[in-house]
């Protein structure tokens, strides 16, 4: 368990102005005071140590990195749970596809590879997806995201950014021919991982 540095006596409006301006020091108050809190608030979701470490260090350092809008901020409470929140949603999107495509690897079937073999190759294979995916243009790298990452139905992607179905399914379907010759470029990982993936990545 963690203690917090308790600070007395600071007005919060001028400790993130000292903090826009650079200041280390009043930051470092500020994530003492914080730290905890942030910290069992992403652990509720993740139940691991590990991960909720990741997110907590990387909801600090977006903050330090942006500390310049902190100036413009009314509730440094409500601004350090907007920013973990958002990167703890990132985070169990992730998970959620990845999941996707182990479960298709079937890496407790008898004739699948070692886990340790197959956690390799998913990891080769999930990176080009994702630098894939980095290449479409704005609007269909969205809604490709929306359909995989998000598990939205194309009636749902469509609703949600105001477009006709038919054109979420042209969007779609274009994103996913310029992954496979993606994939095709990268074709030296295992046909049969390639074949699953694409299947993956082709359904609807």
């Amino acid at each position: 368990m963690r203690h917090s540095a308790i600070v007395h006596h600071i007005n919060e409006e001028d400790l993130l102005l000292a903090v826009s301006q650079g200041s280390y020091t009043m930051y470092s108050k500020l994530y003492d005071l914080y730290l905890d809190e942030v910290y069992r608030y992403i652990f509720l979701f993740t139940k691991s140590e590990e991960k909720t470490e990741d997110i907590v260090q990387n909801t600090f350092l977006k903050i330090w990195e942006k500390r310049c809008n902190l100036v413009k901020v009314r509730s440094f409470r409500s601004y350090v749970y907007k920013v973990s929140k958002n990167l703890l949603i990132d985070e169990l999107r992730r998970n959620q596809t990845e999941t996707k495509i182990l479960s298709l690897l079937k890496l407790d079937s008898e004739d699948s590879l070692e886990r340790s073999d197959s956690k390799v190759i998913y990891g080769q294979y999930y990176q080009i997806i994702q630098d894939a995916i980095n290449l479409l243009p704005e609007k269909r790298k969205q809604i490709v995201i929306m359909r995989l990452m998000e598990d939205m139905s194309l009636d749902e992607i469509a609703a949600t950014l105001s477009i006709s179905k038919s054109v979420v399914k042209k969007q779609f379907y274009s994103g996913i021919d310029l992954i496979k010759r993606h994939l095709r470029f990268n074709g030296e990982l295992p046909n049969a991982v390639s074949f699953i993936t694409l299947v993956l990545l082709g359904s609807n």
